[in-house]
């Protein structure tokens, strides 16, 4: 996987990861990955039949990738009521359950058996943990504390990493632009200061609120916040991502603008003739100059690394006794307990 093998249009179909309709790998999907040669599938709930299907799919899906440029195949599975398989493996407590119980080892642990049982199904990436903290008194978060999102947050992370699965931390928030001018990497009070401390432990991902990229006189922002701040000050090496709404007019000119303040990987939900449609469009914006090469080749060499890292293609075969194992159950329960006798 090196990125001076690869075509113009191989790189700029890295930059996107698509969703798509139905459970096995259709016609459609098949041309994104092969012609596209996108870099990667976002499942739903819509994807999943049950497990042995779901690991045909990601198996087949990652047959019709080249070699080398196997596809990250994503999920958001965040526990408690929050997630995209239903039945079949371990769903862990919500965040906000596991805040309560106030382990970070159980933490790690469940993140853990949550990331082994996904990788047996060959996903490779977890739109998780969530780090947000103020104001977030729901079931999704960890809380309001932000030293203590930040400490379950990291014990996520390094669950999921030791496992090979990619966290995806979620979702930046959007402060002024005088905090960004200001804000120190160690401040405990910033809603920013969970993902300073989720970089440090070379978090995958973090998503980036698309709504940055849908006006013009926002680049400025973006680019301080996410280049000046977080890649030069705090030291990011992973990806930005952001989730595009392709059924609004403007969902083009907000890729674009994303792509030249430093997102890696673009999303775009269903809907098979607007991401041909915006793959075409951005390769076009590169041949004309209007998107410099070497954003193109920045983005596609970070996601090349974070795929090496973390084994992404790899799939063992089909294993029934490798889910919901009777260590996960004794985690649980006593992760549970513990949270309600804190509470």
């Amino acid at each position: 996987m090196e990125i001076d093998s690869l075509t113009l249009e191989e790189k700029v179909g890295q930059l996107f990861i698509v969703g798509f309709q139905g459970n096995k790998v259709t016609g459609k999907l098949m041309h994104l990955i092969t012609y596209f040669n996108v870099g990667g599938i976002h499942y739903t709930k819509e994807n999943v039949q049950h497990l042995k299907q779901l690991h045909k799919l990601s198996t087949y899906a990652q047959y019709f990738a080249q070699t080398k440029l196997p596809l990250f195949l994503a999920v958001t599975q965040r526990g408690g009521e929050h997630h995209t398989i239903d039945e079949g493996l371990t769903i862990s407590p919500s965040q906000a359950t596991i805040a309560k119980a106030n382990n970070r080892l159980y933490t790690k642990q469940i993140a853990e058996v949550v990331a082994k049982e996904l990788r047996s199904l060959g996903i490779n990436m977890n739109f998780a943990p969530v780090l947000h903290g103020h104001n977030a008194e729901s079931e999704n978060f960890f809380g309001t504390n932000i030293d203590q999102v930040a400490k379950h947050g990291i014990a996520t992370i390094k669950g999921y990493h030791k496992e090979d699965v990619c966290a995806v931390a979620t979702l930046l928030p959007e402060v002024s632009a005088e905090q960004i001018e200001t804000i120190s990497l160690h401040d405990k009070t910033s809603e920013l200061y969970p993902f300073f401390r989720a970089i440090k432990h070379d978090v995958s991902g973090i998503v980036v609120p698309a709504s940055l990229f849908q006006t013009t006189s926002t680049k400025g922002y973006t680019e301080k916040l996410l280049q000046q701040t977080l890649r030069d000050r705090a030291g990011y090496e992973g990806l930005f991502i952001t989730k595009i709404n392709l059924d609004e007019a403007n969902a083009l000119h907000t890729v674009i603008l994303a792509i030249e303040a430093g997102v890696d990987l673009i999303e775009m939900p269903t809907n098979y003739e607007k991401q041909i449609t915006i793959i075409s469009k951005v390769l076009e914006a590169v041949k004309t100059g209007k998107l410099k090469e070497e954003m193109i080749d920045r983005s596609v060499k970070r996601i090349l690394t974070i795929k090496k890292k973390y084994n992404v293609g790899e799939i063992a075969p089909f294993d029934r006794d490798a889910f919901k194992r009777k260590r996960a159950g004794k985690l649980l329960d006593r992760l549970i307990e513990r949270a309600t006798v804190s509470n």
